[in-house]
């Protein structure tokens, strides 16, 4: 018979709202074994997030959409250790009313089976080599990654003074390559940011060239059409995505020239035979940019038409396609994607493996087959304890500036830990990318 462990939430404790409201639970567990974490519950406002802890590591969130009716949500698969296991539900946004928590053994949630199979029939050799390699990797080794947004790279640099290393995945975003940046009327801030980001493709090329690194991409995407300051935010632009998907309207217009603009940057990779993980309209389902603003359908369409702009009308094979998101409601269709990711940011130097984010988006992946990776990241989650809680991340890859050249999110024994460990793919270890 399984074990199970069953705790009712009084009413007078069973609401989480703000990061100080939280429930404990004390597991004292007779022999080291796997349970699936059960949730009775309902849920307030358009959006609702809890965090959970197991044992004080981090282990990631869970987003709840408003229902008044009681649901059973099947959270986390946990590896509980032998003797006492403490595990905490913190509230997070919106307000979390939850009945009972229940713990029930189980088998341990495999890693879903990958096909390594790109999703653009005509990709190019260089982009299969990559997606034949990462799907080699995948449940065993984690991708070290370092997001940088500046042509110096200090975090780099960082990196390799502290561990004598360097990250197998540099990140690079388009952000001052955006073509609706108002130069005359921005903020200072706006106007340092898109200026440090100019001239980073030269930057990116070096490191796939003389480094031999892999390269990502993101767009923190200016709004083609209007806006002011950082108009990749939605308070500060009324662009219409809907109208946007609209032929023959202005914002169609704008919408595709910006699109066309950016294809260019990345052809001069294509030309060059060097791969690029693309991963565009991040973090939609936030809606704290404006490609998310008007909720999935629009965003969805936006990345279909994007998918075959760039694949189709531009021929950018070498393009390996990164959906970034949690929530399956915004998930675009298996045959536009080739590897998931979410992002999360864990409180400061916990280095938990997310274990319960991981969870969440293998959940879109009883069938697809895909590759899950961290999109972004502060503190690095421990290699170890991502591996061996079933949480195998592709890559991690740790925000710019000082979530990676100070000691305030990582510090540097564990940065150290993280790029000498057996579980852990840095710079000197690529020999088949190129």
């Amino acid at each position: 018979m399984k074990r199970s462990f069953i705790f009712s939430i009084p009413e007078s404790k069973n609401i989480l709202r703000e990061e100080q409201d939280k429930l404990e639970f004390l597991l004292d567990i007779p022999e080291t074994h796997t349970y699936q974490m059960i949730l009775e519950c309902s849920a307030k406002g358009s959006k609702s997030t809890i965090r959970l802890y197991l044992n004080g590591d981090c282990m990631g969130d869970y987003n709840f959409r408003e229902s008044m009716e009681i649901i059973q949500f099947n959270a986390a698969h946990l590896n509980l250790n032998r003797g006492k296991n403490l595990v905490e539900l913190h509230g997070r946004y919106g307000e979390v009313v939850l009945r009972q928590v229940s713990f029930v053994e189980c088998e341990p949630k495999s890693v879903t089976p990958v096909r390594g199979i790109l999703v653009n029939p005509s990709a190019s050799e260089e982009a299969k080599r990559l997606m034949k390699f990462l799907s080699r990797i995948y449940g065993s080794r984690i991708i070290t990654g370092q997001h940088t947004k500046t042509v110096e790279q200090a975090e780099l640099w960082h990196i390799q003074s502290i561990t004598g290393k360097l990250p197998a995945l540099c990140g690079f975003d388009f952000l001052g390559y955006s073509p609706n940046i108002d130069w005359k009327n921005s903020d200072n801030e706006t106007l340092t940011e898109a200026r440090e980001n100019q001239d980073t493709v030269e930057t990116a090329l070096e490191w796939a060239e003389k480094y031999k690194g892999i390269v990502s991409y993101c767009w923190h995407w200016f709004s083609p059409k209007g806006g002011r300051n950082k108009s990749f935010y939605t308070e500060n632009t009324d662009f219409d995505l809907k109208a946007a998907l609209q032929d023959g309207t202005p914002e169609n217009a704008a919408l595709i020239s910006d699109m066309d603009a950016i294809a260019e940057q990345l052809k001069v990779f294509r030309d060059k035979r060097i791969p690029v993980l693309w991963r565009p309209l991040h973090e939609a389902e936030g809606t704290w940019f404006w490609w998310g603003a008007h909720g999935p359908g629009p965003c969805k369409k936006l990345w279909r038409i994007m998918y075959e702009r760039f694949t189709n009308h531009h021929g950018l094979n070498n393009l390996i396609w990164v959906w970034n998101s949690c929530d399956p409601g915004w998930y675009p269709g298996d045959d536009c994607v080739d590897i998931i990711s979410t992002d999360f940011y864990a409180p400061a130097k916990n280095y938990g493996p997310l274990k319960g984010s991981f969870d969440m988006v293998n959940g879109l992946n009883d069938k697809i087959m895909k590759m899950i990776a961290l999109g972004e990241s502060g503190p690095i989650p421990d290699p170890e304890k991502a591996i061996s809680s079933g949480s195998p991340w592709l890559w991690y890859m740790t925000w710019c500036g000082s979530f990676c050249t100070s000691e305030d999110w990582t510090d540097n024994q564990h940065l150290i830990k993280c790029y000498a460990s057996p579980y852990t793919i840095t710079l000197d270890q690529l020999t088949e990318i190129y």
